[in-house]
């Protein structure tokens, strides 16, 4: 763990957030089913996932449809207790992918998955006018 001195004019926290580190675990799941699908996940080009936002009053919520394969940086099976998945994502296009999202993709019920998140990264900060940077 580290500890860094944030001027007081400087972004917000939630906006330098650049990523996450996950464990989801799951013990109603096969093994090789999710090692296969991560195995095909990490080899598309193209992950695209159906975002619904909700609106104001009665308006019908707002979908969206997002490629998440660019934000996914590691997805990978363990051993453990059940089955363990490494999952870190990264902002792209100012957006993450979701746990959520990924826990049904390789076929985890997301109802029944225990999410361990291990670590916020933050983006380094930059004087006015510049973008973040990724800090490492």
């Amino acid at each position: 763990m580290s500890v860094h001195e944030v001027p007081l004019r400087s972004p917000s926290l939630m906006s330098l957030v650049d990523g996450f580190t996950y464990t989801l675990t799951s013990k109603n799941v096969e093994a090789t089913e999710v090692q296969k699908r991560i195995q095909e996940l990490l080899a598309s080009e193209e992950i695209i996932v159906d975002r619904t936002k909700p609106r104001k009053g009665r308006r019908p919520p707002r979908s969206k449809k997002i490629n998440i394969r660019p934000m996914i940086e590691q997805l990978e099976l363990r051993e453990g207790r059940g089955v363990e998945v490494d999952f870190v994502t990264r902002r792209n296009d100012e957006r993450l992918a979701k746990w959520r999202e990924v826990a049904t993709l390789i076929g985890m019920d997301p109802l029944e998955v225990r999410v361990l998140k291990h670590s916020t990264t933050l983006a380094k900060i930059q004087p006015k006018g510049e973008k973040h940077v990724r800090a490492e």
